[in-house]
């Protein structure tokens, strides 16, 4: 499980087509720690499904996130469920 620890996100892709309908993908600037043996994807650092109450609340604080320049403490689940190869986002949240 990769631990990032005040980072600022680089980007962020979703699409509407399997296999990435619902999926929202990050990429993160900054130093990884504790890279899950899953991640093999060198373009994207997290995935999650944006189609729950939970992935729609994850996207609203991330977009606000990068909106206002903000830091943020993102931590993986150590697995790659929801895309191959990318780890799945488990915790997020904002510094000031």
């Amino acid at each position: 499980m990769r631990l990032i620890i005040q980072e600022k996100i680089d980007s962020v892709f979703t699409g509407i087509y399997p296999p990435y309908a619902g999926k929202v993908f990050i990429s993160v600037t900054g130093s990884v720690t504790d890279i899950a043996p899953c991640q093999t994807n060198t373009a994207y650092d997290y995935v999650f499904d944006s189609s729950t109450q939970d992935g729609v609340n994850t996207l609203t604080m991330l977009l606000s996130a990068i909106a206002q320049d903000k830091t943020l403490y993102l931590k993986g689940t150590g697995t790659c469920n929801q895309h191959i190869g990318i780890e799945d986002l488990n915790v997020s949240h904002i510094y000031k």
